[in-house]
């Protein structure tokens, strides 16, 4: 019997030594701690959604009501929490694949039986908890110990966003005007702004803290989401939802970044999306995947929409897809700028793979939504890819005023003109001036340097303004809008999203909007050169006035 009871203890203890070892090279591979994930079964509810840390631990809470997800609660700056966020994927991916068995009915049901399970719905998460096969993963928004919606400030918050001080836009009229009125402007960007307008550019050029209203927001679209005003929550409450992604087993990726299931259609909300239950044909001739990380949106062949909203797909889980090399990486195409993108991210672009596919298990990130830049993924793309060129570039001084000029459409009436005053106005501020033109497009790396060394950008409305990514936070965008009713205020958004600030002033004289041709914006913009000029000078007073330096930055930089 002592034989007996000696051998179990040196099983024991053997079998501690090795899960002690175990959890001590996962720390090193993950850089959380694993005793931090074990609470796997744990249920909670929507109100641990938005929580509070009591743990500086994290962990994987499941939770079944209202709907089903994995919360991913971690403590901490953003940096840290998205870091523990990846790792926790990391752990949720090797439990996935220890019990998903591999798919032998590679089946789509006929469209009458099929469902749409679509992102813009007010009960998406509700509906994916219908289907075994989806397991939605959260990392919910951070709240500070009995701290309420309306105490809240994104000036003493670093849990959230990296960036904390944001900028209210101005534009000058009739666009306020137009941003005022009901339907005057295009993409519903009147409701996204609560039909109100900021004249005083000096005002806005004073930092503050972001508003829930912009938090909250979603494009409201015709067919798809379309409220005649956001509801009263997106003003009052916290977005409890910091970051989702859905993991879907057996799935079917279509070549516009859709994916099926066997009787379900899953549709992203970004531009224009494919509402139709209509599933490909010749599904077996399908190649078949292990794991694929979605980040393909519909007009990814656009400069703009590939820089604004495919890629920043990859941005805030770059460490679970560097940890994971297996992991193929869905594109919509093989475009070399597409590829460059992936490797500054310090992704191998062998990765990649394209069209109409099956995976076992498929990654599918929230939608980067139209025209409407989600925080948390531009701002982590944006900081990746300026620590990029700090690093990989050659020194960058930030002290340049850009002019954009396109050689197509689009492009400034009076250009030489516009240019000549911006001109002079950066060497009465003893600043440099440059222009950069689409034609021939420069690289990645020298349009990264030039737009990284900006203190202000000066364009027309065009994908050239999507540059600002690799400008620090504080960067002055001056857009020349198209007129009503295609006045897009597209780069509003994205300026807002990137700490940058922003202001606006209206084409006149028809503009770029034709009516011959239907949604057209490819005529020119026609704005006055002494308008530009005050702009451009009523900003350099101002930062002259405050002894402001360019070199400051809100951002966390951890």
């Amino acid at each position: 019997m002592s034989g007996t009871v000696l051998s179990a203890k040196k099983t024991l203890l053997w079998v501690v030594a090795v899960v002690a070892l175990t959890m001590i090279v996962l720390v090193n591979i993950y850089d959380v701690p694993v005793l931090g994930f074990i609470g796997f079964t744990e249920e909670a509810t929507l109100e641990s959604l938005s929580f509070q840390c009591s743990n500086a631990k994290p962990r994987v809470k499941q939770i079944t009501e209202p709907f089903s997800a994995l919360l991913v609660q971690t403590c901490g700056n953003i940096i840290d929490r998205v870091r523990q966020f990846n790792a926790a994927l990391s752990s949720i991916r090797i439990r996935k694949l220890k019990t998903h068995v591999k798919t032998v009915d590679w089946n789509i049901s006929s469209p009458e039986n099929l469902t749409l399970l679509a992102e813009w719905k007010d009960d998406f998460f509700q509906a994916l908890s219908n289907y075994t096969q989806v397991t939605l993963v959260i990392l919910p928004w951070l709240r500070k110990f009995n701290e309420s919606a309306n105490d809240w400030s994104s000036l003493r918050d670093a849990s959230n966003l990296p960036i904390q001080e944001y900028y209210e836009s101005t534009a000058s009229d009739p666009l306020c005007k137009w941003i005022e009125t009901p339907g005057m402007v295009g993409f519903s960007f009147d409701v996204i702004n609560n039909w109100t307008c900021n004249r005083n550019t000096t005002k806005a050029a004073l930092p503050q803290s972001i508003s829930l209203l912009a938090l909250n927001a979603k494009p409201p679209y015709k067919h798809y989401y379309d409220p005649s005003i956001f509801p009263k929550s997106f003003f009052t409450n916290f977005p409890s939802v910091l970051y989702s992604l859905y993991i879907v087993e057996s799935g079917f990726i279509t070549g516009d970044g859709n994916v099926y299931i066997n009787n379900a259609k899953i549709v992203p909300y970004a531009c224009y999306p494919d509402a139709k239950l209509n599933p490909p044909r010749d599904v077996h001739k399908f190649p078949i995947y292990d794991e694929v990380f979605v980040i393909t949106q519909s007009y990814a062949y656009h400069n703009y929409h590939r820089l604004a909203e495919n890629i920043p797909r990859l941005a805030v889980l770059v460490d679970f897809l560097n940890r994971n090399p297996s992991v193929r990486i869905h594109a919509y195409e093989t475009h070399p700028r597409t590829a460059q993108y992936l490797t500054m991210l310090g992704i191998n672009v062998s990765r990649i793979v394209t069209g109409n596919c099956r995976a076992e298990v498929v990654y599918l990130p929230r939608a980067s939504m139209c025209c409407l830049q989600n925080f948390l993924e531009t701002q982590f793309l944006s900081r990746s890819l300026r620590r990029y060129a700090k690093k990989n570039l050659s020194p960058i001084v930030r002290n340049k005023i850009i002019v954009i000029r396109r050689s197509n459409f689009r492009y400034f009436a009076n250009q030489t003109v516009i240019e000549n005053v911006v001109r002079e106005a950066a060497k009465d501020y003893n600043l440099t001036y440059e222009t950069f033109c689409d034609n021939p497009l420069p690289s990645i790396s020298q349009t990264m340097r030039l737009f990284n060394s900006a203190v202000m950008v000066v364009a027309p409305h065009g994908a050239g303004l999507a540059n600002v990514v690799y400008s620090d936070p504080g960067t002055f965008v001056i857009e020349g809008v198209c007129n009503s009713p295609v006045a897009f205020l597209f780069f509003q958004r994205t300026a807002l999203v990137l700490g940058h600030r922003y202001h606006g002033v209206p084409s006149i004289d028809g503009g770029c909007y034709l009516k011959d041709i239907r949604d057209s914006v490819v005529g020119a913009v026609t704005i006055k050169p002494s308008v530009i000029n005050e702009t451009v000078r009523t900003y350099l007073n101002f930062l002259a006035s405050i002894n402001f330096t360019f070199s400051s930055s809100s951002e966390l930089i951890l």
